[in-house]
């Protein structure tokens, strides 16, 4: 038997053109990240809304990435987004091209716009590729470059420049005409026929190859040269210039212009102009590209992705403290605004356990996931979710007569989301309570629980007076490794670990104690 977390699942979209920047981007991205054991990412090149609907009813993601460009998914609709709430809509900022309605945009490293609000920007690295192949030793400067055959690339440019420096070197070029060439003018003959015409001396020889290559051969290609130029004109593109990434993966000297496009990795080291040739560049070797290398390296890519798209468990089994009432804040605002005179009758510093609650259902819910708040009476947090929208069903012996074992032996039903504010240190049999709600949780079934805690606290007689009334107990972490053994014995278990990390700081009847959280999940088989 083979026990395993739920995964949360991201499908990444792309368009059908294998010969553009943008296809072979979003394609680098999924490469970087397919062989994840912590998020399941899938790849879905899409040719229309048809089968875009098709390929979401299928996979069902939690995520969907989108490699956005407003003429390479004219399919997608308003209604694509706004319609499927089942699922978060995020998509890679390119050049521009936004889409009306998004969750987030995703930027690769830099994020230097203001057209995307901050708070709906994600930064990862650039998706850098592993190179293991060979690196020649060239018996004269050889010098490289590529891209699609744009004039802005100014190839022809290049071959001038290396003249001038040079009296003997190898000049390489790969230029390839992009899917949407024809449609923008771009014109492959004319630029290499200018490349060759500024070819004046015999010395200085010039390849030129213009067939598409995969990205093995590319790499390859790059890394047979000394150094790699890229000789853009600034035309104040906001995105940014993709080719550096199959440069910056070989590992060789990089020399760029200013151009927009190349703005990631310019500086005084890199940057043709100001005395600065491409020999000099040359001769700086890769030391002004180090840092590049660590911090966009393939593992930082993928850790950082997984990071973003994991279920995020991390740290849920805690002391509450002030942190998580500043957090929490502005939830807590809302739910006075909701119901405010049942938020009136609560303790100001006790509600951060309600907002935990909350925050963690509206989290983890999915539409048609079935909920049970157990503890229902006074609770605000069910009372909130209830106001907002969320269809739940709740017990409590005050409001239906049912205690949680009354309703576990009545029913058949199974939840993905149990939910129980401030109610098992006033149960006096808490490991019963605990199985009952193993029970009712589906596999991968989320238990959301808070509890009264103090580590010090006994229950000797005079442990026991220092508790609250209407309390059979307070929490430590002894009770913790006792609750563990229980949900191991109901195939649930503690999504992290407790760690008392902070002192008792809530005070009511003149004895000081804190709030704990308990999140447990029912193993998936």
């Amino acid at each position: 038997m083979i026990w395993c977390l739920k995964m949360n699942k991201v499908l990444i979209l792309n368009h059908p053109f294998v010969e553009c920047g943008v296809h072979q981007f979003g394609k680098r991205v999924y490469d970087a990240v397919k062989n994840s054991r912590k998020v399941k990412f899938s790849y879905k090149i899409i040719h229309d809304r048809k089968e875009y609907l098709e390929t979401i009813n299928s996979i069902k993601p939690d995520y969907i990435v989108y490699n956005y460009h407003w003429d390479r998914m004219p399919w997608l609709t308003v209604k694509d987004i706004t319609e499927n709430k089942n699922a978060k809509h995020y998509f890679i900022w390119h050049d521009g091209s936004i889409f009306s309605h998004y969750d987030k945009y995703l930027f690769f490293g830099a994020c230097d716009t203001n057209i995307i609000p901050k708070e709906k920007r994600i930064l990862f690295p650039r998706p850098l590729r592993n190179y293991t192949g060979d690196y020649p030793k060239n018996k004269i400067p050889t010098i490289g470059s590529f891209g699609f055959c744009s004039q802005n690339k100014r190839f022809p440019e290049i071959v001038t420049m290396v003249e001038k420096e040079f009296s003997e070197a190898q000049i390489n070029f790969h230029i390839t005409r992009p899917y949407f060439g024809d449609k923008y003018g771009y014109d492959l003959n004319s630029i290499v026929n200018a490349c060759k015409k500024n070819n004046k001396n015999p010395k200085v020889k010039l390849n030129i190859t213009t067939d598409f290559m995969d990205v093995s051969k590319l790499l390859t290609f790059l890394a047979g040269n000394d150094i790699n130029v890229f000789n853009y004109t600034n035309d104040d593109n906001p995105g940014y210039s993709a080719a550096l990434d199959y440069a910056l993966s070989v590992e060789r000297p990089i020399a760029v212009t200013d151009a927009a496009l190349l703005r990631i990795i310019a500086s005084k080291d890199t940057m043709l102009g100001n005395k600065n040739t491409i020999k000099n560049i040359l001769d700086r070797g890769t030391n002004p590209l180090e840092n590049y290398y660590s911090k966009w390296s393939v593992d930082t890519f993928k850790k950082e992705m997984e990071n973003e798209f994991k279920e995020d468990f991390n740290m849920r089994n805690r002391i509450l403290t002030d942190r998580d009432r500043e957090k929490y804040a502005p939830l807590i605002k809302k739910m006075f605004k909701v119901i405010p005179e049942m938020m009136g009758r609560k303790f100001d510093r006790a509600n951060v356990q309600q907002a935990f609650g909350v925050d963690m259902v509206m989290k983890k819910y999915r539409k048609g996931d079935d909920v049970l708040c157990v503890g229902s009476y006074e609770d605000t947090a069910f009372e909130y979710l209830k106001e907002i929208g969320y269809v739940m069903t709740d017990i409590d012996p005050q409001t239906n007569g049912l205690d949680l074992n009354a309703f576990k032996n009545s029913t058949d039903r199974k939840f993905d989301i149990i939910f129980s504010i401030s109610v098992m240190e006033h149960v006096d049999h808490d490991k019963g309570f605990i199985i009952d709600i193993c029970s009712l949780l589906k596999p991968g079934g989320l238990g959301i629980l808070t509890v009264d805690f103090r580590e010090d606290f006994r229950t000797s007689r005079k442990g026991a007076a220092n508790k609250p009334g209407g309390d059979f107990r307070l929490y430590t972490k002894a009770d913790y490794e006792r609750i563990a053994k229980i949900l191991a014995s109901r195939d649930c278990f503690f999504v992290d670990e407790f760690i008392v990390d902070a002192e008792p700081d809530f005070e009511y009847m003149g004895l000081k104690y804190g709030f704990s959280t308990m999140v447990f999940m029912k193993r998936i088989e």
